[in-house]
């Protein structure tokens, strides 16, 4: 079971637009973390997911809570005992974080530039504005 989770938000972690990502149980203990969420974000995320289902009068809806600000978004949901947290940066943000990454040598998925490999990296504004594209060759 912790083999799956350290896998589920490492796999999580190599979506570009994705800055940090927590787990907690009901207590806000941390069941695992990645990047820009820690150890001392749980009992926060916790709460909030806590307060969210209590404003809602159907027990089996289960609230998105949704963190805005200019840089980017943190999504927080329950899932039966488990709380999940996502962080995720803006669109013009993420595109910046891959390109730093390609520039390394890398492409998203990991394969060196020598490898003749294509990345297209589609991301698409929540308010629906469109489609920015960047693409580089391995070659």
């Amino acid at each position: 079971m912790e083999w799956s989770l350290e896998q589920h938000l490492d796999d999580t972690m190599k979506n570009p637009a994705v800055v940090g990502v927590l787990c907690t149980d009901q207590q806000g203990h941390n069941l695992g973390c990645r990047g820009s969420l820690t150890d001392e974000h749980g009992g926060v995320v916790s709460v909030l997911a806590k307060q969210a289902s209590a404003l809602t009068r159907d027990p089996t809806d289960t609230p998105t809570v949704c963190l805005e600000s200019e840089s980017g978004n943190i999504l927080i949901r329950s899932h039966g005992t488990i709380t999940v947290a996502v962080h995720k940066i803006a669109e013009d943000l993420a595109i910046e974080k891959l390109r730093r990454h390609l520039t390394d040598g890398q492409n998203a998925t990991g394969l060196s530039s020598g490898d003749n490999s294509s990345v297209t990296v589609s991301c698409k504004a929540s308010s629906g504005k469109g489609v920015k594209e960047f693409e580089r060759s391995g070659v």
